[in-house]
């Protein structure tokens, strides 16, 4: 007794995931590479603008400081990050920018 099975189909399939996987990759070493070159493009941007800019996280707290604010508080970016004004501004200054903190 002998029994045959087809797997034409199977392989076709088996092909077709291994190109859709090829395809994936791609994709995803190209999406590398553009965030790659955009977080190249903003560090820049934060490095080499004279403003002052900072981010903050919804609880007030520095998450980041570029050069121009480091220089004129006299504070490093890696020092500020978790901090409120309070804690690093002049008093009367922190209370005026509270008061003004949407």
């Amino acid at each position: 007794m002998a029994i045959s099975v087809d797997v034409t189909e199977r392989l076709k399939e088996q092909k077709q995931l291994r190109e859709a996987k090829k395809k994936l990759s791609q994709y995803s070493r190209q999406l590398e590479e553009l965030v790659k070159q955009r977080s190249m493009e903003i560090d820049a941007i934060l490095r080499y603008t004279p403003s002052i800019i900072y981010l903050k996280d919804k609880q007030l707290r520095y998450k980041l400081v570029n050069p121009g604010f480091e220089k004129l508080f006299q504070v490093s970016n890696e020092w500020i990050q978790g901090k409120q004004d309070a804690e690093v501004l002049p008093k009367e200054i922190a209370i005026q920018r509270d008061s003004h903190t949407i």
